[in-house]
């Protein structure tokens, strides 16, 4: 099968970030590819942010907005350590398929990641850190608007605040249900994080193995792959703005500037 986009060019970007400011990792190798994290360090004891892209290689959206998260200045408005996995599944990005050289969806592989060589690593890559926030960037084919999974214990929500937040980028989606799922508002469905809900399924997302780990707000970010990739990465850093002055607000992080 040959590749329809250069892997190399990502590398590149992640590589040619400003070594002042982020910290390429490699992390290991999947099929001839290597698998790369950038690591933002502003204290031992400061909160800690975990921003993740590419689990399914035809979603690139999320790929192309948490680099250029990273590219941009942003981040330096808010004192925290940042985790970024820019691309997860290199093979599938590089093929544009969804799965990954074996043909195993990566995000159904979070419970027994030995038999799945990316989610093992991701596994690795975020052992050893707990995370205020975790955001998993992704794309949904079917979606007319913009729509969110919210993964937490107890109220404030973030979800309330997406049709403001999106207002003028782009629409959220209103449909009853969304990703099989009851929506709880417009553009929003919520799932409890209980662990013994997540012991009754077999096959976990990365959200659920974070969520067994101790993260407590973990979010899932879903652009419509008909609109055009620029307003789809637009929205995609929009909510993670929000996303960060909603965990200031819930906790004792104060950002750096308005």
């Amino acid at each position: 099968m040959s590749a329809v986009r250069s892997y190399h060019e990502i590398i590149r970007r992640i590589q040619g970030l400003p070594r002042a400011d982020w910290k390429a990792e490699w992390i290991g190798e999947v099929s001839c590819l290597p698998v790369y994290a950038a690591r933002r360090s502003v204290a031992d004891d400061a909160p800690s942010v975990l921003l993740t892209a590419g689990m399914h290689g035809d979603e690139p959206a999320g790929v192309e907005a948490a680099l250029q998260w990273m590219e941009g200045g942003d981040w330096h408005t808010w004192p925290v350590n940042w985790l970024v996995l820019p691309c997860i599944n290199p093979f599938g990005w590089a093929h544009d398929r969804r799965t990954n050289a074996e043909g195993q969806d990566i995000n159904r592989h979070f419970l027994d990641s030995d038999s799945c060589p990316e989610a093992k690593l991701v596994k690795e890559a975020t052992a050893h850190q707990r995370f205020i926030l975790a955001m998993d960037l992704h794309e949904d084919s079917d979606a007319t608007g913009y729509y969110l999974c919210e993964t937490k214990t107890q109220p404030p929500f973030l979800g309330e605040r997406i049709p403001q937040a999106l207002s003028g980028v782009m629409p959220v989606a209103d449909n009853a249900r969304l990703d099989g799922r009851r929506a709880q508002g417009p553009g929003w469905v919520l799932r409890v994080a209980r662990r013994n809900d997540f012991e009754r399924r077999r096959q976990w997302p990365l959200a659920f193995h974070l969520a067994a780990r101790g993260t407590e707000h973990l979010l899932c970010s879903e652009t419509p792959t008909r609109r055009p990739l620029d307003l789809r990465v637009r929205a995609h850093l929009t909510v993670l703005r929000e996303a960060l002055r909603f965990v200031t607000e819930t906790l004792p992080v104060k950002p750096t500037r308005p």
